[in-house]
């Protein structure tokens, strides 16, 4: 008895330490899908929330659309992005004005409120 009982006590422990090593590295993974679905909602979130900010007409305005189709719209985003690159002695704050611009276009696109073909 004097013998078996430090061996029971020491697979005891073992099991009870692989356990809680197993639980606590399940949880820690759980909470980082957690957090990277958080992540994603908010990324998307915060990407429509910044193309609703502009006005449509803004975002016409600065792509300097009214009726066209979407490749030639896609066709003066790029244009007007290159442009407004950095190394190219752009600003910034142009290119995310297109970007901008881009979205919201798009985002009433999808939503079907606006029109942007040619007639």
């Amino acid at each position: 008895m004097v013998k078996t009982l430090p061996k029971i006590l020491y697979h005891g422990v073992k099991i009870f330490l692989r356990s809680l090593k197993k639980s606590i590295s399940e949880e820690i993974e759980l909470s980082n899908q957690a957090a990277r679905m958080r992540y994603d909602q908010n990324k998307s979130h915060a990407i429509s929330e910044t193309a609703e900010q502009m006005t449509l007409n803004e975002a016409k305005l600065v792509l300097h659309v009214d009726r066209c189709s979407p490749e030639e719209m896609e066709e003066r985003f790029l244009h007007l992005f290159e442009v407004n690159k950095k190394e190219n002695g752009g600003s910034f704050y142009l290119q995310s004005k297109v970007v901008r611009a881009k979205e919201r276009i798009e985002l009433e696109m999808r939503n079907g409120l606006v029109n942007v073909t040619n007639g």
